[in-house]
């Protein structure tokens, strides 16, 4: 199968890359926005324009927006496209919702929180924390360490799952499932467990 990834930066390479690992003759191109990132705090309007260019410069027929930011901005503006597009909220929500969490804590972009898809989409009110710092380390190469804990001691202890609502994330999940004694859902798996169906 061909398909296209359209993400920014690091996020879109480990999320690609841990995908073909895990799913027999996928044929991927990416389109990594360099240029663009951190689409984290970014204007809105900004982003709904870069999206419809990627999406237009991309060969494939089939689209996966691995970024959270671009898929809350496709359901912002309730956004067409004349190719399959899919973004990676959707299928998200419907694991989310088959394994029934009650208390949902996700790390992401200040835009990803400020638009509050998954609450909106789950009917139910979820814990955000903001990751830009821990992002922003992980793709510039820093040592993200103090990053790292700072925001696993933020994690409501109520929490039942921690979801990584940013691509950047997957690099560093397996630190995550170190520390914590909670699920920690990466959608990288999510989308595996989908391929291979």
């Amino acid at each position: 199968m061909k398909i296209g990834i359209i993400d920014s930066g690091l996020g879109g390479i480990t999320f690609s890359s841990n995908l073909k690992e895990k799913v027999n003759d996928l044929d991927v191109t990416l389109y990594i926005d360099n240029d663009g990132f951190p689409y984290g705090n970014k204007d809105i309007l900004w982003l709904k324009e870069r999206l419809e260019m990627l999406v237009s410069k991309a060969k494939p027929n089939i689209l996966i927006v691995a970024c959270n930011t671009l898929s809350s901005v496709i359901f912002h503006y309730d956004l067409k496209f004349n190719k399959m597009v899919v973004d990676v909220i959707t299928p998200t929500i419907y694991f989310l919702k088959r394994k029934k969490y009650k208390n949902i804590c996700i790390l992401a972009t200040k835009n990803t929180i400020k638009m509050d898809l998954y609450g909106k989409l789950l009917g139910s009110e979820v814990m955000y924390l903001d990751a830009t710092k821990l992002i922003n380390d992980i793709q510039n190469d820093f040592n993200y360490t103090a990053s790292l804990f700072e925001i696993i001691e933020d994690i409501d202890s109520c929490a039942d799952m921690l979801l990584l609502g940013c691509t950047h994330l997957i690099k560093i999940k397996d630190e995550f499932r170190r520390y914590l004694e909670i699920d920690v859902v990466s959608q990288d798996e999510i989308f595996a467990s989908i391929f291979n169906q």
